[in-house]
């Protein structure tokens, strides 16, 4: 037992900590903060459960599981929807969790008695032993029904980090749920194994958010600003020596806004600059000096602008309340609330909620 209470205190201490270091930078993903939270909750539940002088059952501890495969659930149907959390989806999805969190309050904090008299005990057996598994097999068969559901988005979208979350988010919740198949097969003496078992599992609960939101953005980000700097470095001294005519430059740089006039390529989020070379048929070094010599600004830059522009050609469906202004900054190519108020307000000098409350505001083309 100390080594689980160990590995458990540890976990509690990790998800605790990068919980607040996730709240410090403003987050846009808040369903995943209450995944942490809630994990964290959970195994710090099992850890006053072990501490406790009576030597309850860790069963009766808050549910790490039933928050994970519930709010990780809306998180998987939101993204691939492209919708914003609302607060009713929010309150009903937390009711199963919600109950493991009042049971624990009763018999573990106020240490009230009643539930385990009559009839209310038999009712607390069948809450304990088969109300997490029921939880747990029926959001992950809704995840795969979602993802099932939209599965062409899926394919279309599978290079985006919240997919390939979700996707991931789905594999754990199978997991989870193979471990409530193994349980009705073993000895009941043996099931404590399937519960830790489950328990250490959160650990990958983390990894997949540190990984998908932090690791893997920042190093694409860091990547394509070292090659972007490389080429653009490169390219000034291949053109100062060799004097390439800027008509060639002007050129393509007529090809490059037909092209996205036409395809309008920065609807895709992960669209690159490899990608646009590619597409127009020139080289990286090439385009790089379009950006730099004749459009004076940079790929990202442009693919910004492009995107506000989208979102404010298209705004009339929000002022009619067919979509939300994050549904369109998603549809517009944006990956994140932050990342899109932060370059429309940079574009146009407004934020999205003062445009949209008087257009006439805005001069921009």
């Amino acid at each position: 037992m100390e080594p689980f209470l160990i590995f458990t205190t540890l976990q509690v201490v990790i998800f605790i900590a990068f919980w607040f270091k996730a709240f410090k930078k403003e987050s846009k993903d808040q369903l995943l903060l209450i995944i942490l939270f809630g994990c964290a909750l959970g195994l710090f539940s099992k850890i006053l459960i072990l501490y406790d002088q009576n030597n309850g059952e860790l069963i009766q501890g808050i549910s790490s599981s039933i928050c994970f495969v519930s709010f990780a659930f809306l998180y998987i149907r939101n993204t691939l929807q492209k919708q914003e959390l609302k607060r009713r989806d929010l309150v009903l999805i937390s009711i199963p969790y919600t109950a493991t969190v009042i049971m624990f309050v009763v018999e573990h904090i106020f240490k009230l008695q009643f539930l385990q008299v009559g009839i209310l005990e038999h009712a607390r057996t069948l809450f304990y032993h088969n109300f997490r598994k029921v939880v747990i097999v029926s959001f992950f068969l809704a995840d795969m029904y979602w993802l099932w559901r939209f599965r062409a988005a899926v394919r279309e979208r599978i290079q985006e980090q919240d997919i390939q979350l979700s996707i991931g988010f789905a594999a754990h919740s199978l997991f989870l749920s193979l471990l409530v198949l193994l349980a009705e097969l073993i000895p009941e003496n043996l099931n404590y194994i399937i519960l830790f078992v489950g328990l250490a599992s959160s650990s990958i609960v983390i990894l997949m958010i540190v990984y998908f939101k932090f690791i893997r953005p920042y190093s694409m980000q860091l990547k394509n600003a070292t090659n972007t700097f490389t080429m653009i470095k490169s390219s000034s001294v291949k053109y100062q020596k060799s004097h390439v005519d800027l008509e060639i430059l002007k050129s393509y740089a007529d090809k490059l806004e037909l092209f996205f006039t036409d395809e309008k390529p920065y609807l895709n989020p992960q669209f690159s600059l490899s990608d646009l070379a590619t597409g127009l048929g020139i080289s990286n070094h090439d385009l790089s000096m379009v950006f730099s010599h004749v459009l004076k600004t940079n790929f990202y830059s442009y693919i910004n602008a492009k995107q506000i522009a989208f979102f404010i050609k298209n705004s009339d469906s929000v002022l009619k309340e067919e979509r939300t202004i994050l549904a369109l900054a998603y549809a517009s190519g944006f990956q994140s609330k932050s990342t899109f108020n932060k370059y429309f307000k940079q574009e146009t000098g407004f934020s999205p909620t003062e445009y949209l409350k008087d257009p006439s505001l805005l001069k921009f083309s």
